[in-house]
């Protein structure tokens, strides 16, 4: 769905608009799909269309912080 190229050029996954003057165009650089309940997430670190996702666990890492934040009450907030 996020590599989607419906409505060109206002779509999804964009792509610059050769049309366009240069400060005026933008593109889709990167794609974020997130579960939260399992902590993962998957990044495409460019557009959607062209860049497979790769799975990243942040589950350790959030897991550490709770603790941390637990441990100092009010330092966040």
């Amino acid at each position: 769905m996020l590599s989607d190229h419906a409505d060109w050029p206002w779509s999804i996954c964009s792509h610059a608009d050769e049309r366009q003057l240069k400060l005026d165009r933008s593109a889709t650089v990167a794609s974020v799909v997130m579960d939260l309940r399992e902590r993962r997430l998957w990044l495409a670190d460019g557009q959607p269309c062209r860049t497979p996702y790769r799975e990243l666990d942040y589950g350790t890492f959030l897991a550490a912080r709770q603790e941390t934040t637990a441990a100092s009450p009010g330092l966040l907030s």
